[in-house]
């Protein structure tokens, strides 16, 4: 008896947010979309990517950091509002661990890589997905669609529309994923 009393002072000692920080993400809403964790994260799908000169890309690369993966094009004006955002959170937040890998679904290298060099985003990488494999394969269903991966290259959940990344809650997120060593 006395011992069911002692762990029941523990646990009403220890905040409630510690305890649900230890296994969930902070929750993160921006712009009326949520952040959806999966019930079982799943291994990323390697599907083939292409750089701007057209080389084979792999998220493999990015093993051992914490990836942002953001499926974007041109021709998605949610998209183009949020690339800004990301550009300063790779800035911010790539020293720390984190990687913000935006693959544009333009069938044109050019016509990307011109948006990127216009908006000055100079801390993101063109990729390519000019045949939609990889969207396929994560099964987004609409532009902005981002993922975060973890430092295994397990992805843990997904964020569909345009989002506030560089943002308090979007930043809480993301250190969450840092701060974990997995």
């Amino acid at each position: 008896m006395i011992w069911r009393a002692l762990i029941f002072a523990v646990c009403l000692a220890l905040p409630a947010s510690y305890l649900a920080a230890a296994d969930y993400p902070p929750a993160f809403t921006s712009q009326g979309h949520h952040y959806v964790l999966y019930k079982t994260p799943f291994a990323a799908p390697l599907s083939e990517l292409r750089d701007a000169e057209g080389r084979p890309f792999s998220l493999d690369r990015y093993r051992g950091r914490v990836v942002l993966l953001n499926f974007w094009a041109t021709w998605c004006a949610p998209c183009v509002h949020e690339m800004p955002d990301l550009n300063r959170l790779q800035h911010a937040l790539g020293a720390k661990g984190l990687a913000v890998v935006p693959v544009s679904l333009n069938r044109s290298p050019v016509t990307a890589g011109d948006f990127l060099r216009m908006l000055r985003l100079d801390a993101l990488p063109l990729i390519l997905d000019s045949e939609d494999a990889t969207y396929r394969a994560f099964g987004p269903g609409g532009l902005p669609a981002t993922y975060i991966i973890t430092r295994t290259g397990q992805v843990h959940g997904y964020f569909r529309g345009p989002a506030s990344w560089n943002g308090p809650e979007g930043r809480r997120l993301l250190q969450w994923y840092l701060d974990r060593k997995e």
